[in-house]
């Protein structure tokens, strides 16, 4: 569905369900819960706690994406927690949401050349556990990755040879967007409306959701239980 065909589906949905005793949904307010309800659908999609969720993560697939980095920063980067640490960062405009796999590659032919290493999400404190766990640290199947100052921190003991960093994740969603024909805020950044410079009037953006069609008509749904639910809190 496009985003005006949501915006259709919105309103006959929430007029049959609110009835005529709830106000009405303007553009941007439904933008705002069509947006809402479509990242929620995501993380539980991701997190395996949408019914259904093995059949529907097909409908997040073009949020998925892969990076692979051959070489790691060397330049303002932050002080590592070991002398094995290396910097990687993922750039802004990629939108980094939730990262469901990585890995590294060795590539040092005197240890398992190409041999791909396991990659643990650490906090700082069970890093230094396991640091000071001699049966822990240096352990050749499992590298560590700490989240430091905006930064891709990865602790693998150098003396295992140098070694490509892989990174899939879910990048956030772009909004979904019912144009509006009136001046109103931007949601995440993104214009609603375009005024004519000359004219001084507003005219419509839209923007229509990313995920395939087949989690369109939940996403629909999803957006006008918030609403509903957002109406009789205001009103209790």
């Amino acid at each position: 569905m496009t985003s005006q065909e949501m915006s259709l589906e919105f309103d006959i949905l929430y007029n049959n369900i609110a009835s005529n005793m709830a106000p009405g949904i303007d553009a941007y307010e439904k933008s705002v819960f069509l947006t809402k309800a479509q990242e929620q659908i995501v993380t539980a999609i991701y997190d395996g706690s949408f019914e259904g969720s093995e059949k529907l993560r097909e409908c997040i697939s073009p949020l998925v994406k892969t990076v692979t980095f051959t070489t790691p920063l060397t330049n303002n980067i932050p002080i590592g927690v070991s002398s094995d640490s290396k910097f990687y960062k993922i750039d802004e405009d990629e939108h980094l949401w939730y990262i469901v796999y990585e890995s590294i590659s060795l590539t040092d032919e005197t240890c398992d050349s190409k041999k791909q290493v396991a990659v643990k999400p650490v906090k700082i404190d069970e890093y230094h556990r396991i640091r000071k766990n001699p049966f822990r640290k240096a352990r050749k199947h499992e590298a560590l990755r700490l989240n430091t100052e905006g930064f891709i921190e990865i602790v693998y003991p150098s003396s295992y040879g140098n070694f490509e960093y892989s990174v899939r994740f879910i990048r956030r969603p772009n909004p979904i967007l019912v144009g509006a024909d009136y001046e109103c805020p931007t949601i995440e950044g993104y214009n609603l409306s375009e005024q004519d410079p000359i004219t001084g009037i507003w005219t419509p953006v839209n923007m229509d959701c990313e995920l395939l069609d087949a989690i369109h008509r939940t996403i629909v749904e999803t957006a006008v239980n918030l609403a509903i639910a957002a109406y009789k809190s205001t009103n209790n």
